[in-house]
């Protein structure tokens, strides 16, 4: 068994739902990151290259979409699989997001923690 333990970023600027996911993420054995802006979350991609990014579509500063374009338009880290955790799904939000290169768009209302991290484990290989 592999003892490497995967990183995954949080960008969200909801703090109740940050405490939510870092314990359950720590409790998996997964290292979460947080970052609560845009530009934070795109400055730790960069300098962290996580394994994963988990992006929300509303953000104070900026638009989660602007950030996942930026992220497959740079060679450096086009690669990092992000998955779109929105509760938004104005103007086709899931759509929008895999024309993008999101390799999902997952409604926060709708998943649970526990199920949340079994299904972007597939990506985490």
């Amino acid at each position: 068994m592999s003892t490497d333990k995967k990183t995954i970023l949080l960008i969200e600027d909801d703090l109740i739902t940050v405490k939510m996911y870092q314990a359950k993420f720590e409790s998996a054995g997964l290292n979460l990151l947080v970052a609560t802006s845009g530009a934070q979350g795109l400055e730790m991609i960069k300098k962290e290259k996580p394994d994963l990014v988990l992006l929300d579509i509303k953000l104070g500063d900026t638009d989660g979409f602007d950030i996942l374009k930026k992220v497959k338009k740079d060679s450096e880290i086009k690669n990092i699989p992000v998955i779109l955790l929105s509760n938004i799904r104005k103007l086709n939000g899931e759509d929008k997001g895999k024309k993008l290169g999101a390799e999902e768009f997952i409604m926060k209302a709708k998943i649970l923690p526990d199920e949340l991290i079994e299904k972007i484990k597939k990506y985490l290989l």
